[in-house]
């Protein structure tokens, strides 16, 4: 069988948001689908969806870390990571990525972070278009 491609995925589960509700697995799927296409404003928008709308669900601890993850990350939104992971440290403290947003917090913001930089103190860049890694 055939893998269909991203668009034509997201263009079924939206069609199938119009028919049925959604069930949390699948905005969960959905906004997988939006990061893998680099659509980090949707992947938000529908991890949020699931915080919001089953707060007690089996995807809701992932999907609020998620939602921190990419307001640091990729939506330049300090104050709403800020606010997600500590949402997410306060209600899930013992949960695997607890550890990673109890740093996030601590380090939100920061570019010299000690292990990110090289023997020289400067920061390290992943490699340039064109260039190899070493």
């Amino acid at each position: 069988m055939k893998r269909l491609p991203g668009f034509v995925l997201v263009l079924l589960l939206a069609v199938i948001a119009c028919t049925k509700q959604m069930g949390e697995k699948d905005y969960y799927d959905l906004a997988q689908q939006y990061m893998k296409q680099g659509n980090y404003a949707k992947a938000e928008q529908t991890f949020e969806t699931i915080v919001k709308q089953f707060p007690n669900g089996i995807y809701t601890a992932r999907a609020m870390f998620m939602v921190g993850y990419l307001n640091a990350n990729h939506l330049n939104n300090l104050d709403k990571a800020r606010e997600y992971y500590q949402l997410f440290v306060d209600k899930y403290p013992q949960h695997d990525l607890a550890d990673d947003a109890r740093f996030e917090l601590k380090h939100l913001g920061q570019n010299d972070i000690p292990f990110l930089q090289d023997s020289a103190g400067k920061g390290t860049n992943a490699p340039q278009s064109g260039q190899a890694s070493q």
